[in-house]
């Protein structure tokens, strides 16, 4: 099959974990001619930065095309509307048998509709990932949303085969916001990529020895670009109070400025604590396979998935997302304070046995709901996944 993906507001970047690069690659895997169309916009040691217009075949088979907005008065309007002339052209070329659209915003979603309506046999996805709590957050984008971007979507909706949500919040957004129906929508939540026990194994290996630190050491993680939404001086601080010898916290990711005084404080303070700086792609995914636990006790992230999918059981925030599958269930701790953090860490240094239980539970969890190779067969079988609220049993 021939695969086309349009992510103008993705800013594809190859090497990242980003669902968009990971169920594309996936979709290679198995055969199928992949295509993916981009902005000139891409990251950077996590700074986005402008790049060119280029067509070009990736290591991974994927076919890249970048696209430049056109110009409409300034930057900010350019990036809201995502105007691409030439993205008809690009279509008809690449003549695909499947068309996702990721984001579900911007003037070309009417493009696709439109050749949709004379090529009807055409698959077409759309998929979003905003909520009320990363979208629609000022005035101009409350009025872009609620009325331009609607009018685009409520046109654009009645071709879709499938709008696919990330989360209950992204649900609720879609229905409010434009009210899309419920049986149009079908979850797909952010995944990962499975390993085998051998790259556990050797994960875990390699990075016992290059931090020189024992076997049978328990190793915490906890990434992102740190804030004071991430709680992150909140999870060293329960950390550092609770003795053990035989762990370690592991931070990779960036400091914002605000709490970097104090980060430092404590990092100098507990030789336990490790600052590993920014990580991208296959480091982060090696840190987690030889990691026991990832603590992720503020803000949303999207390594979460990553890392339930390389087996860390989880210490995360109860976000509404994360009440129940595809991300909890038996493999970890919902926390919402310092005390319940340190409990955690004392339980644990009690009853290490556990950790076992709970990153046996977040395999299961990622074998059945997060597989991005099982998402990809899924958009290729016609995007049905009603088994997806089942709980896992045994």
């Amino acid at each position: 099959m021939k695969i086309l993906h349009i992510g103008l507001a993705s800013h594809f970047t190859e090497g990242m974990m980003y669902q968009d690069n990971l169920l594309a690659e996936a979709c290679c895997k198995d055969g199928n001619q992949v295509i993916y169309i981009s902005s000139i916009w891409r990251y950077e040691n996590g700074t986005l930065e402008k790049w060119k217009a280029e067509d070009i075949i990736l290591d991974s088979s994927i076919r890249l095309i970048r696209v430049p907005y056109d110009r409409m008065i300034s930057r900010f309007l350019s990036s809201k509307f995502q105007k691409v002339s030439g993205l008809k052209h690009i279509i008809e070329e690449i003549e695909p048998d499947i068309i996702f659209y990721h984001n579900l915003v911007g003037r070309e979603l009417l493009t696709v509709k439109d050749y949709i309506k004379k090529h009807p046999q055409i698959i077409f996805y759309a998929d979003s990932h905003a909520d009320f709590n990363n979208t629609a957050r000022n005035f101009f984008s409350k009025i872009f949303y609620r009325t331009i971007n609607r009018y685009y979507i409520r046109r654009s909706v009645p071709y879709m085969n499938k709008v696919f949500y990330l989360t209950e919040e992204t649900r609720q957004f879609l229905n409010i916001m434009y009210q899309i129906d419920e049986k149009k929508m079908e979850l797909l939540p952010l995944g990962g990529v499975m390993y085998g026990d051998e790259e556990r194994q050797s994960a875990r290996k390699k990075l016992l020895e290059e931090l020189r630190i024992p076997e049978k050491t328990v190793l915490f993680t906890h990434s992102g670009k740190m804030s004071k939404e991430k709680r992150t001086l909140e999870l060293m601080q329960a950390f550092s109070s609770v003795d053990n010898s035989d762990s370690r916290l592991l931070i990779f990711g960036a400091v914002s400025q605000d709490i970097q005084p104090e980060f430092m404080r404590l990092l100098e303070q507990d030789e336990r604590l490790l600052f590993l700086g920014w990580k991208e792609g296959r480091e982060i995914a090696e840190l987690l396979l030889a990691a026991d636990m990832y603590c992720q006790p503020g803000t949303e992230s999207a390594t979460l998935q990553t890392a339930i999918c390389c087996g860390c059981a989880v210490m995360i925030y109860p976000h509404i997302s994360y009440k129940g599958p595809p991300v909890f269930q038996r493999n970890g701790y919902f926390v919402e304070s310092i005390r319940d953090m340190k409990d955690v860490f004392v339980e644990l240094k009690e009853q290490p046995e556990k950790l076992e239980l709970l990153k046996e539970s977040s395999l299961e969890l990622g074998k059945r709901y997060l597989d991005y190779r099982m998402q990809a067969r899924r958009i290729l079988g016609g995007g049905t996944g009603e088994d997806d609220e089942e709980e896992i049993t045994g």
